[in-house]
């Protein structure tokens, strides 16, 4: 973000970014989900649901996040080539 409002962006830089907030959105609903136990497979229709399913619906959209946009391997590959300068993977030639 600094280096975006600075002019100083670099070509891989919108693909790190993604990658660093779809990975931590995931570890947090996932870890909201876990910290419910049993519960956590409830959903919004359930009474007994924890915060009215929030957290699963959160889980299901984060695991969204990693595939839209370009899937976050596709990503990777990007931050190594285009912001590392490593060569292309000989398979994907």
């Amino acid at each position: 973000m600094l280096r975006a409002a600075a002019g100083t962006a670099g070509p891989a830089d919108a693909a790190v970014a993604k990658v660093v907030f779809t990975e931590a959105n995931l570890d947090v609903a996932t870890f909201g989900v876990d910290l419910q136990g049993a519960r956590g497979v409830l959903d919004e229709r359930d009474p007994d649901a924890v915060q009215d399913g929030r957290w699963q619906e959160a889980f299901l959209w984060a695991r969204g996040y990693t595939i839209s946009g370009g899937a976050n391997e596709i990503m990777r590959n990007l931050v190594a080539e285009r912001g590392l300068g490593l060569p292309r993977d000989p398979s994907r030639r």
